[in-house]
C-alpha cells in the first residue's frame, strides 16, 4: 500500500519537473526573442542617427557655399562706378568667375570640407582600379556608403558632385539613364605624383 503512495508521489513530482523545465524553456526563448529584437531595433535607430548626422553635414555644406557666393555677391554690389572702382569692380567679378567657373578651378584643398574630400580621392581611386576615364556615380555612392541604398544617398552625393563640378575638380556626364563622374586634369593637383600621373594617362587615353 505504501509503495502505491510513493509512486504516486514520483509521478507527481517527476510531472511538475517536466512542466517547471518546460515553462523555463519558454521564458529563455521569449528573452532570446526580445534581446534579438532591441538589438534589431537599436541598429534601425543607428541607422537612422548616421543618416540624419549625413543629412546635417551635406546641408551645413551648403549652407556655408551659399553664404560665400552671397558674401562675393555682396561685396560686388558695394563698388561705386568710377573708372577706378570699376577696374576694380571687373576684378572682383572675374574672381567670384574664377571661383564657381568649371574651367578654372582655383579653390584650395582645405576649402573643401572632408567629405568632398573623401569623395574626390575615391572617384580617384576608382579610376586607377578599374583603369576607367568615367565611373558610374551609382558606384561611387556604393563605395562611400555600403550599408546605404543608392536612392537614400543619391541627391546628397548628386549635390556634393556638382560642387566639385562647380569648382572645375570633376566632370559629369549622363550616358542614357546613367550619371558618370570623372576627375578633370585642373583637379589632379590634389593628387600625389603617382597618382596624378596615372590619372592623367587615363584620362589622356579614354
Amino acid at each position: 500500500m505504501w509503495w502505491l503512495f510513493s509512486n504516486k508521489k514520483r509521478d507527481t513530482s517527476s510531472s511538475h519537473d517536466i512542466h517547471l523545465f518546460s515553462r523555463i524553456k519558454t521564458m529563455e526563448e521569449n528573452l532570446k526573442n526580445s534581446f534579438f529584437n532591441i538589438k534589431k531595433d537599436i541598429h534601425k535607430v543607428n541607422n537612422i542617427v548616421f543618416s540624419h548626422d549625413d543629412k546635417i553635414n551635406h546641408l551645413k555644406e551648403r549652407v556655408h557655399y551659399l553664404e560665400n557666393i552671397i558674401k562675393n555677391l555682396r561685396v560686388l554690389d558695394s563698388v561705386e562706378e568710377s573708372p577706378k572702382e570699376k577696374s576694380k569692380k571687373e576684378n572682383i567679378e572675374q574672381t567670384i568667375n574664377t571661383d564657381i567657373s568649371i574651367n578654372n578651378p582655383t579653390i584650395k584643398w582645405g576649402d573643401l570640407t572632408n567629405i568632398q574630400q573623401n569623395l574626390f580621392m575615391r572617384l580617384g581611386l576608382l579610376q586607377i582600379e578599374a583603369n576607367q576615364r568615367r565611373i558610374a556615380m551609382k558606384h561611387l555612392a556604393e563605395e562611400l556608403y555600403p550599408e546605404k541604398t543608392y536612392n537614400d544617398v543619391r541627391s546628397m552625393i548628386s549635390d556634393y558632385v556638382n560642387l566639385l563640378n562647380e569648382h572645375g575638380l570633376v566632370k559629369k556626364t549622363r550616358k542614357g539613364r546613367q550619371i558618370f563622374v570623372s576627375t578633370t586634369e585642373k583637379g589632379l593637383i590634389f593628387y600625389d605624383k603617382a597618382k596624378k600621373k596615372k590619372l592623367l594617362d587615363i584620362l589622356r587615353k579614354h
